[in-house]
């Protein structure tokens, strides 16, 4: 059974809160929120993650992010008071 609470894939930032896993498309993802940045690793290469800068009302499309948006929303209140600004 895969653990949706701890993160699968590496990931260097020590500042990013990992906020959840996912699955989606048969890819397991790992969710992050550093500052305003949404995060979606997956897998341990570098460049394998999708990423999202300051207003979130529309994460591009990737699933993954909306996932990540919805958990960064509902953990911290700060962080959703002023993503819908």
């Amino acid at each position: 059974m895969i653990d949706m609470h701890k993160p699968h894939w590496k990931h260097d930032c020590t500042r990013c809160k990992f906020l959840g896993a996912t699955i989606g498309g048969g890819r397991l993802t790992d969710l992050y929120q550093c500052g305003y940045t949404l995060i979606a690793r997956f897998s341990d290469d570098g460049p394998d993650y999708y990423s999202l800068e300051g207003n979130y009302i529309n994460p591009h499309g990737h699933a993954e992010l909306f996932v990540a948006k919805y958990l960064a929303d509902r953990t911290d209140d700060k962080f959703q008071i002023e993503a819908h600004r």
